[in-house]
């Protein structure tokens, strides 16, 4: 799979996923940055900024203090 932009700018942290969702993170919002681990159970607390879970990997694991805005393809929006 190609490498995805992460785009660190001033105090945000933008992520890009093609066509299908970004979100603006503040740097301040992160605890913690950890690679990838094998295994992961996603649940309310835990997702994916792909909305291909079943067939698409990740790579870093983000750990946030608050919620925050996925913007997606046509405008819609998911909290994560």
């Amino acid at each position: 799979m190609a490498r995805r932009p992460i785009i660190i700018y001033k105090e945000n942290l933008l992520l890009h996923y093609g066509l299908f969702n970004d979100a603006i993170i503040q740097s301040i919002d992160i605890t913690a940055i950890k690679p990838k681990q094998k295994s992961v159970a996603f649940n309310d607390e835990v997702g994916m900024l792909s909305v291909l879970e079943e067939i698409d990997s990740y790579n870093v694991i983000l750990r946030l203090k608050n919620k925050h805005i996925m913007t997606g393809l046509h405008g819609f929006t998911e909290t994560f």
